[in-house]
């Protein structure tokens, strides 16, 4: 029996009706196999960014493929297109296909909009939204080459509620719900499940 995955990295399938369950407890994951994208600091990161970053969890990640045979680790910039690429195809190339892609990284600044950046702005969208764009653009390219998959992004209540002093936030994730939308839309001709899950 392999060890419990940390809470932050639960995930069970259920491919059988197109659904993901993600779990945000322990429990035992067995015969699972994930590709883990660390991000690496981008070149353009704000300071307030930098402020807010947890450590570095580097050293965390990377010991998930030691402790779990199934695991694979890439570190990169989520919002950079090469980055996308390089995940669809190391996932491809270790694990053999593309069944599921979750879209977790994110990022919010909590500011009244008058004191809002267009330095903020640039570097929500480029997390939550662009960098969900790019890597569900690679992961289904990849899942229609070979008869479908799921595609799960994670967005917040923010997706459908505007937040007070959180514009930033609640635009990148209302078009991260959007972007999830037509995902679904355009996938399902191919088999491609899309689901946005929208914690409180």
């Amino acid at each position: 029996m392999m060890e419990s995955l940390p809470q932050d990295f639960q995930c069970k399938k259920n491919l059988r009706n197109g659904f993901l369950t993600v779990k945000r407890i322990r429990k035992v994951v067995e015969d699972d196999e994930a590709a883990v994208v660390d991000q690496e600091e981008s070149p353009g990161c704000t300071p307030a960014a930098r402020e807010c970053w947890p450590p570095d969890l580097r050293p965390e990640v990377d010991d998930l493929t030691t402790r779990f045979n199934g695991v694979s680790t890439l570190v990169g910039d989520v919002s950079r297109e090469d980055t996308a690429v390089r995940s669809v195809a190391a996932a491809i190339d270790r694990f053999g296909s593309m069944d599921i892609l979750v879209s977790n990284a994110g990022r919010s600044v909590n500011k009244p909009i008058t004191e809002t950046t267009a330095a903020d702005w640039d570097e929500l969208m480029s997390i939550n939204a662009r960098g969900a764009f790019l890597h569900a653009r690679e992961a289904f390219r990849a899942m229609r080459e070979h008869s479908g998959g799921v595609i799960v992004t994670v967005g917040s209540f923010a997706c459908t509620v505007g937040l007070v002093e959180a514009a930033a936030y609640s635009a990148s994730k209302g078009a991260l719900a959007q972007l999830t939308m037509v995902l679904a839309l355009e996938g399902g001709p191919h088999g491609i499940h899309a689901n946005v899950v929208a914690p409180v």
